[in-house]
C-alpha cells in the first residue's frame, strides 16, 4: 500500500494518506484516509509486514486480532463510544478485514509531546482526574463487554477537542473476561501487569497466563504516576523488565517477590504533585472513580 491509493470498501472508496501507526510487532496498520465525502477517517489493516515474518501457521492470530476487534466495536451504540473510538465500517481487501474508524488529533503521547514543543505547562491535577474518569469509563464499556483490555497506554488513548477528549483504541489484545488462562504473553512490557508478563504455571504445554480486569487498572496506575510524576515509569517496572531480560518469563515468575511496590522517592514524588488535593472523606463524590484510583496510589 502507497499514499494516495484507492481502497474500496463495502463499495465506499477510500483514498490513503500516510501511516498513522505501526511498529514490528504490532498485528495492525493504521492509516490515515479520507472517506468518499471528505471526511477524515483511519483505516486499520493487518500487519502483513510482521505477519510475513512469522511461521505461515501463526498467520491466523493476524486475522483472529482483528476480527475480534470488529466484533467488539460492532456491538457499541453510541453512549458506549464516547471514550472508545468508532467503527464506522469494516469489511475486507484481498480476504483480511479491514476498519474503517474515527479519525482524532493523535494519540496521547504525541499530544503531549506537541503541548511541551509549543511551551505549555504540564496537565495540572484537575486535567489529569478528569483522563482519568474518562479512560475508566471506557475501561469500564470493555469490560462489561465482558473483555480485558490488556494494552492501555499513551499510544492507545485517542486524544480529540484539543485535549478534552480521550478515548482508548486498537483492541487487538482483548481477551475474554471468564476466568479461564490464556497461553498468550500479550500486552506492552513497559506498560503490563507482572501477571501478564509472568506466567502463573508452567506445564507441558507450556505457560500460562492469569490475567483479568485489574491488570487494566494496574496499567492506569503507572500511567498516573507517569502523569502526576512526569517520570517514565516506576522501580518496580523496570526491575520487572530486568528480571524478564535476565531470567526470562518461566525464570523471572521464581523472583516475583523482588518486584515491591512504590519506593519512598515515589511515594514523596507523588505527594508533591498533589499537595495541594485534599482528598474527600468519600472520594467516590469527586472526580468519581478517578479519584479513588488516586487515593489507592497515594497509599501504597
Amino acid at each position: 500500500m502507497q499514499s494516495g491509493e484507492r481502497i474500496v470498501i463495502n463499495g465506499r472508496d477510500y483514498r490513503l494518506g500516510s501511516i498513522l501507526s505501526t511498529s514490528a510487532g504490532s498485528y495492525g496498520q493504521v492509516w490515515a484516509a479520507t472517506d468518499p465525502t471528505g471526511r477524515a477517517v483511519a483505516l486499520k489493516f493487518i500487519n502483513t509486514d510482521a505477519m510475513s515474518q512469522a511461521d505461515t501457521s501463526l498467520h491466523g492470530h493476524w486475522h483472529a486480532h482483528l476480527e475480534r476487534e470488529i466484533v467488539f466495536l460492532a456491538g457499541l451504540n453510541a453512549a458506549q463510544s464516547r471514550h472508545v473510538v468508532t467503527l464506522l465500517d469494516h469489511g475486507r481487501v484481498n480476504d483480511q478485514p479491514v476498519l474503517v474508524l474515527e479519525r482524532l488529533q493523535a494519540n496521547l503521547g504525541q499530544w503531549l509531546a506537541q503541548q511541551r514543543r509549543n511551551g505549555a505547562p504540564p496537565p495540572d491535577l484537575a486535567c489529569i482526574l478528569d483522563w482519568a474518569e474518562q479512560i475508566l469509563d471506557g475501561l469500564e464499556v470493555i469490560h462489561r463487554a465482558g473483555f480485558v483490555y490488556r494494552d492501555l497506554k499513551f499510544s492507545n488513548i485517542l486524544v480529540g477537542e484539543q485535549g478534552a477528549l480521550l478515548k482508548l483504541a486498537d483492541f487487538g489484545s482483548l481477551k475474554r473476561q471468564d476466568g479461564d488462562s490464556t497461553r498468550s504473553c500479550m500486552g506492552t512490557p513497559a506498560t503490563m501487569a507482572p501477571e501478564q508478563a509472568l506466567p502463573a504455571r508452567q506445564g507441558a504445554d507450556g505457560c500460562e497466563y492469569v490475567v483479568d480486569y485489574r491488570a487494566d487498572y494496574y496499567a492506569l496506575g503507572l500511567l498516573l504516576f507517569t502523569l502526576l510524576t512526569e517520570q517514565s515509569t516506576t522501580t518496580a517496572q523496570r526491575r520487572l523488565g530486568q528480571l524478564l531480560a535476565l531470567h526470562g518469563q518461566e525464570g523471572a515468575r521464581q523472583h516475583r517477590d523482588q518486584l515491591g511496590g512504590l519506593t519512598g522517592d515515589e511515594r514523596e514524588l507523588l505527594r508533591r504533585a498533589t499537595e495541594f488535593w485534599t482528598v474527600p472523606a468519600r472520594p467516590e463524590q469527586e472526580h468519581g472513580g478517578a479519584a479513588l484510583l488516586l487515593t489507592d496510589l497515594l497509599d501504597r
